[in-house]
């Protein structure tokens, strides 16, 4: 809980600056030898089309706790007190889920089901797509968040820079 709290947290602060409106002219920065256009950006949430995809759920239930409560479980209510946040501050928030049910269809392939999420993302155009995922690790020294960006434009870097402890 206390991890996917922190992915929330790291939402809030990644948002205001997930928005392009549209591709300045002559405008590229080189990044790793490739041309990446700079977009302009708008604050703040109005009007950002947010997709929220609680991982798990369905036939997939996530790692299972010492008391039985599964992963799939904790990370629905968390990403639906997140999609009332960000619909208080103004965003359209879509849902890949918002019940215990697959994306794809029960017992598909991780690959059939993650494509199905992030086509939920890609038809509804999206700003924005977020994961939340809780993770379990053994180790106890192992925690954070974790980041993982598709970078189109310079700012999808320094955004995952900026709020992630180490990039992926």
């Amino acid at each position: 809980m206390q991890r996917a709290i922190c992915i929330f947290l790291f939402l809030l602060l990644l948002s205001p600056l997930c928005h392009a409106e549209t591709p300045a002219s002559n405008n590229t920065e080189n990044i790793n030898s490739g041309q990446l256009t700079i977009l302009p950006f708008t604050p703040g949430l109005k009007d950002k089309i947010i997709v929220i995809d609680p991982g798990h759920g369905g036939t997939d239930t996530g790692i299972i706790g010492p008391d039985g409560i599964k992963e799939k479980t904790i990370i629905l209510a968390v990403a639906l007190k997140v999609k009332v946040l960000l619909e208080q501050a103004g965003a359209k928030v879509i849902m890949t889920r918002i019940d215990d049910r697959d994306v794809f269809s029960p017992n598909a392939s991780a690959v059939a089901e993650v494509g199905a999420r992030v086509a939920v993302a890609n038809i509804n155009k999206a700003d924005v797509f977020i994961n939340i995922s809780g993770n379990f690790f053994v180790n106890p020294n192992i925690n954070g968040t974790a980041t993982y960006y598709y970078q189109k434009s310079v700012y999808d870097r320094v955004v995952s820079s900026k709020y992630s402890g180490r990039r992926r």
